[in-house]
């Protein structure tokens, strides 16, 4: 067995980012950019008002009470949003002005219309008005040439609206990378199944799998079972192969009579980088590599297929996809409860965060078993419980927490 830490720099070393492609911008939500993405000019383009008013000099209400009010003449036609520039406005006139319409020359100031008095075709301001109220300035977002976007960044919506609204019809990202699912067992069952005997399962890997693959806009390529039998087993696993960058196979990776996974890869010349890790769950965790496809083999336990996902699989596509830090996200928080170690494995335990006094918090949930899927609901993070002797962490000690993928902050 090799350390947890060892397998996922194994897996990382060995992982390369797919190759680029120039894809739409509305089409690359979620991808990852493989240069810095520069400002083709500045933003705003122009100095603009901020909401709807009468945009004048801040200088000219100097003095300005309610008492001896300044008295500035309105130009009779208003600025309008997608209008030219007007010329130069005298520092004693003021202009009807609409949200983000351009500002004249000579003025530094918008008064919002709520405040405004007019009285015969004049704009009464009754205290002054300061410079730069109301005033979207040009280039105070970015000036042109700035990175906007750095190398290595997962485009979400915020990024694809600054993109667009700086004309940006195209990126280069990296290819999503083709995944196949082989679900392997002979009582294993697909979720659709109409019938269940008595001594099968349904399966819930690769339901699993292919929903967790969404968080990178990916659909498996491939998803297949096969029984517990060396010829469909090697046929699956070679059709994945062919159909695929990474291929993912559920059960069949550990020492019993009928686990076939590794020898069916073996007879398909696919290397073997690691088998078997000191964790719990998911000690069977396989990983190979055959003509450049990535191929893990994870155990058949519905929580060790979750666990293996989120620690190895997951940080494998992150790379894949061209992320600069494959590893799972780290934060630190401390037990509520005791927490018994084991002398020669890295335990991966279910648990909740919460947000206290003295920063995180987490209490680990006692069903741990590899078979109970239940325990992810209301668990949002994976414990790191590092090697030791037999006596418990106790509770108050920090520890190492994963949050899972989908926690919701």
């Amino acid at each position: 067995m090799i350390p947890a830490a060892k397998a996922l720099r194994l897996i990382l070393a060995r992982t390369r980012p797919m190759p680029a492609i120039r894809v739409r911008l509305p089409d690359a939500d979620g991808r990852i950019t493989i240069r810095d993405l520069r400002a083709p000019f500045a933003l705003p383009r122009f100095t603009a008002s901020s909401m709807d008013g009468y945009a004048l000099s801040s200088r000219a209400t100097r003095g300005a009470t309610r008492a001896r009010p300044v008295r500035l003449r309105l130009r009779p036609r208003a600025i309008f949003a997608g209008s030219k520039p007007d010329p130069h406005l005298a520092s004693g006139a003021a202009v009807r002005i609409m949200t983000g319409a351009p500002l004249p020359a000579g003025v530094d100031a918008v008064l919002p219309q709520e405040e405004a008095r007019l009285e015969g075709g004049a704009l009464l301001v009754t205290r002054p008005v300061r410079a730069g109220r109301n005033v979207r300035r040009a280039a105070e977002d970015c000036r042109r040439g700035d990175i906007i976007v750095p190398k290595g960044t997962r485009l979400q919506p915020g990024a694809i609206a600054l993109l667009s609204i700086l004309g940006v019809r195209q990126v280069e990202v990296r290819r999503a990378p083709r995944v196949a699912i082989v679900v392997t067992g002979s009582e294993v069952r697909p979720p659709a199944a109409r019938s269940l005997p008595d001594y099968a399962v349904h399966d819930s890997s690769a339901a699993f799998l292919a929903s967790a693959l969404k968080e990178f806009r990916i659909s498996p390529s491939l998803v297949t079972y096969a029984r517990d039998r060396a010829t469909d087993i090697r046929k699956a696993l070679e059709r994945a192969c062919a159909r695929a960058d990474l291929v993912v196979a559920t059960g069949g990776v550990s020492v019993g009579e009928r686990d076939l996974v590794r020898p069916a890869l073996s007879s398909l010349g696919t290397r073997t980088i690691f088998w078997n890790v000191a964790q719990r769950p998911g000690k069977p965790l396989y990983f190979g590599s055959r003509r450049g496809v990535k191929v893990f083999g994870l155990p058949g336990n519905p929580a060790s297929t979750v666990v293996c996902y989120c620690e190895y699989v997951r940080p494998a596509l992150r790379a894949m996809l061209g992320e600069a830090h494959g590893a799972p996200e780290t934060w630190i928080a401390r037990l509520t409860a005791p927490v018994t170690r084991v002398e020669s494995k890295t335990r991966f335990l279910r648990g909740r965060l919460e947000e206290g006094e003295r920063g995180w918090r987490v209490t680990v949930d006692r069903r741990q078993g590899s078979n109970l899927l239940r325990s992810f609901l209301g668990n949002d993070c994976l414990v790191v419980v590092p090697p030791g002797p037999g006596r418990p962490l106790a509770a108050g000690s920090p520890v190492r927490v994963h949050p899972l993928p989908w926690r919701r902050a």
